[in-house]
């Protein structure tokens, strides 16, 4: 929507704006960081434009210059507010909630040209948000009136379901693995605070198993470890797991170390997890903790750096506690992991009545377990939860007819460019 309005602008077909807005005009799209404007704004706005109509571009300053006059430069948030300077636009697109700075001075390049900005924007941020406080609050309230017999400023909500290209059964799966904050905001479109348990949908009763009744390790499953380093807390924690031939993912071990020992002491420890005869796993460590990752490899084991996304981590997690349509879940844990049993049902977002910078935040006290645990399921496979109901299926074999299944698309995908839709037989 936000390209649209962009493209339709700087071509002077717009049936609202290019009335005050008249080609030539200058703008631009700011995006988050260059990463997402390189990788999603940009390549939007070129798709969006008729073939043609670029005159030519400057790759140095990232603008491309119409026929009809007009020019499209594309910006990012990291680069800070002083670079927005000077420039006077007659319109602004933000993808994405923009820093507050940002927005400030990119509204003072509008003023003389009594230009317009849109935002399109998922309120991850929640309540916290400065848009929602300053522009969300204001609005609701009726603090803005018309110019001109247009809206000073207007908000329109859409939800998931508005757009008719996702298909209703993706939208049901991604629900489940999503706390009701994110639904609130990802689905619905709307300002939710985060509060509560970070995973309500965790039980020792459904997920905790005595480990003398778990399924016995099988060296053929996909095993990994998962380790957190607490860098001047002393708290140090690994857990050892394998993803099992059915895609449950079963945790073994735990080693958790509250004292300020030396990597050798947690190489010991870890070493300890693994059932004796077999090779050690790769430990997927925090990237931060680069002398620990060092001083661990010295010791013979294998080390690499884990992902590090916290949200993409937390709905992993999600996605192994979350029930089959059988009812079957994707997670056991060994009731030999004490720690992380515990803090699994005390891990809390911090609530509203928090200091604003600790607003929709985990609580980052003693999440070592958490952290450990959350490296671990972000380094296995991605669980197929069609294939859970298929007895007998190695997960090799489960591969291969994924494999098999893409390779069928993409034959389908080349018959489609080769003959079109009604050549492809």
């Amino acid at each position: 929507m936000g390209a649209a309005e962009t493209v339709m602008v700087a071509l002077g077909v717009h049936p609202v704006r290019s009335a005050k807005m008249p080609v030539p005009n200058h703008g631009w799209v700011v995006s988050e960081d260059y990463r997402v404007s390189s990788t999603v704004a940009e390549p939007l706005v070129r798709q969006l434009l008729p073939a043609g109509v670029i005159k030519k571009e400057d790759a140095d300053l990232l603008i491309l210059y119409l026929l009809n006059g007009s020019s499209i430069g594309f910006k990012s948030c990291d680069s800070g507010p002083e670079k927005f300077a000077g420039a006077s636009r007659n319109w602004i697109w933000f993808d994405e909630e923009p820093d507050e700075a940002v927005y400030r001075e990119c509204l003072a390049r509008t003023i003389d040209c009594k230009g317009d900005m849109w935002i399109t924007m998922t309120p991850l941020k929640g309540r916290s948000s400065w848009t929602f406080e300053k522009i969300y609050e204001r609005w609701q309230n009726g603090e803005y009136g018309l110019v001109g017999g247009v809206p000073e400023l207007d908000v329109m909500e859409v939800t998931i379901f508005d757009n008719p290209y996702i298909d209703k059964d993706e939208i049901e799966r991604a629900r489940k693995q999503l706390p009701k904050h994110e639904i609130e905001s990802r689905i619905y479109g709307r300002y939710a605070t985060a509060e509560g348990l970070v995973f309500p949908e965790f039980s020792p009763i459904v997920h905790v198993q005595k480990h003398a009744l778990l399924p016995k390790p099988q060296a053929s499953w996909i095993w990994r470890i998962g380790m957190d380093h607490g860098a001047g807390h002393g708290h140090t924690a690994a857990y050892w797991g394998g993803l099992r031939e059915d895609s449950v993912l079963q945790v073994c071990g735990e080693y958790y170390n509250e004292k300020g020992v030396g990597a050798f002491v947690h190489a010991a420890g870890v070493r300890q997890l693994v059932t004796p005869g077999w090779p050690m796993p790769t430990i997927f460590l925090d990237r931060t903790a680069k002398q620990v990752q060092i001083e661990l490899a010295c010791t013979g084991l294998s080390v690499t750096e884990a992902n590090n996304d916290v949200q993409q981590g937390f709905a992993r997690i999600r996605e192994y506690m979350a029930e089959d349509d059988s009812g079957l879940v994707g997670l056991v844990i060994s009731d030999r992991c004490p720690r992380l049993i515990r803090d699994l049902q005390r891990y809390h977002w911090v609530g509203a009545t928090a200091k604003s910078e600790d607003k929709d935040r985990p609580r980052k006290k003693s999440d070592h377990s958490v952290d450990a645990f959350r490296y671990l399921c972000q380094s296995m496979p991605r669980q197929r939860v069609l294939y859970r109901n298929e007895r007998g299926l190695s997960i090799q074999e489960k591969e291969a007819r994924h494999i098999e299944a893409m390779l069928t698309r993409e034959e389908r995908m080349r018959k489609k460019a080769d003959y079109g839709h009604d050549g492809m037989g």
